[in-house]
C-alpha cells in the first residue's frame, strides 16, 4: 500500500488592503496552506479548517495521494497511531508574515497581532515538538519551499511518499506527485 501525505501547518489568511477582516471572524480570504497545497494540483485534497474531533480521516480518494487542512497539527500523534503509512508535511511561516498580515488586515491593532501570533507559536511548538521525534515520517518545510526552491522540495516529497522522483513542473507553478 502507498504512503497517504497530510499537509498541515498553521494558517493565516492572506490580507490584502481591501479587505477589513478581523482575526478570529470567518474569512473567505484565500490563505496560505491552501494556496501551498493547490500546487498539487487535484492529488491533495484541500479539507480547509476543521475542529480537533473531526480531523481524523477518512482515506483520500483513489486519485488522490492526501490531504490538507489548517487542523491537522493539533493531532498528529493520533494521526500517527491511526496508520503506519500516514507521511507528514509540516508547513510553517515567518512570524514576521503573520504579523504584517493581521498588522494591516487590522488597521494596526496590536492586541489582535498579538493573538495571532501566539496560535502561531502555540501552532509551530506542536509541529517541531511531532517533527523532532518523527525525522523518519515527516518534513518540516517553509510555505514558499516550492517556488524557491523547487528542487529541493521535489526530494522531500518524493522522499515522503517511498516513490520514484516527483517533478515539480517548473513555469506551472503546480504539479507535484505524478
Amino acid at each position: 500500500m502507498s504512503n497517504t501525505l497530510i499537509v498541515t501547518g498553521y494558517d493565516c489568511p492572506i490580507y490584502k488592503q481591501e479587505q477589513h477582516s478581523v482575526v478570529g471572524e470567518s474569512s473567505s480570504a484565500p490563505r496560505l496552506l491552501e494556496e501551498f497545497c493547490q500546487q498539487f494540483g487535484d492529488t491533495i485534497e484541500w479539507r480547509g479548517v476543521r475542529s480537533p474531533g473531526s480531523v481524523l480521516p477518512s482515506e483520500a480518494g483513489n486519485s488522490q495521494k492526501g490531504w490538507a487542512d489548517a487542523s491537522s497539527y493539533k493531532v498528529l500523534d493520533q494521526l500517527k497511531a491511526a496508520s503506519a503509512e500516514y507521511r507528514f508535511l509540516l508547513v510553517y511561516q515567518a512570524p514576521e508574515a503573520v504579523f504584517a498580515g493581521v498588522y494591516r488586515a487590522t488597521g494596526g491593532d496590536l492586541s489582535k497581532v498579538n493573538i495571532a501570533l501566539e496560535a502561531w507559536a502555540q501552532a509551530n511548538r506542536s509541529i517541531l515538538n511531532f517533527f523532532q521525534c518523527n525525522r523518519e515520517t515527516s518534513a518540516l518545510v517553509h510555505i514558499f519551499a516550492p517556488q524557491e526552491q523547487a528542487l529541493d522540495f521535489s526530494g522531500i516529497y518524493s522522499n515522503l511518499m517511498g516513490g520514484g522522483i516527483a517533478r515539480f513542473h517548473e513555469g506551472k507553478g503546480r504539479g507535484f506527485g505524478a
